[in-house]
């Protein structure tokens, strides 16, 4: 039996995906040298040395029972990033589209989920000092578990 509840398992399948966001793995940035779980950029800024930086974060969840033996978890899942570049807001779209692209590889982060689709976003660019820009997006995640049981994922037909 399973010792990790699936949702840990589907966030840290997103969070090594996020860590491939690498020059050498053809991306226009290195954020994924500095990727952070829970971190919230406005509570606990960045330092300059972190940056370019990824989070992540999942929220909200609603969960419909398909029938009895099958639960459907939809959750919220915010990923963003952070720069300081003197051109912060092409900066900041540049992390934007690894982060699509990441994600895009396989949006089922090999079968963890069902669907995986963004569903909005943000860019905001700040100065304080040198110019920073921030990203922020929003996913709809759906994954389904054995009813009553969040170790096990669910892979019948349903």
């Amino acid at each position: 039996m399973p010792t990790t509840p699936h949702r840990q398992a589907l966030i840290d399948a997103v969070v090594e995906r996020l860590r491939g966001i690498k020059y050498a793995d053809g991306y226009a940035t290195d954020a994924g040298n500095s990727v952070f779980e829970h971190r919230d950029p406005l509570g606990e800024p960045f330092n300059e040395s972190e940056l370019p930086a990824c989070w992540i974060r999942d929220g909200s969840s609603e969960i419909t029972a398909l029938d009895s033996s099958v639960h459907e978890h939809s959750i919220s899942l915010e990923i963003g990033a952070h720069v300081s570049d003197m051109n912060a807001p092409a900066a900041g779209r540049l992390l934007e589209s690894d982060i699509l692209k990441a994600v895009g590889v396989d949006n089922t982060f090999g079968g963890l989920c069902v669907y995986c689709q963004p569903t909005g976003g943000t860019l905001e660019v700040k100065r304080e000092g040198k110019r920073q820009a921030g990203v922020r997006l929003l996913f709809e995640v759906r994954f389904r578990v054995n009813a009553w049981d969040n170790y096990t994922q669910h892979t019948g037909p349903r």
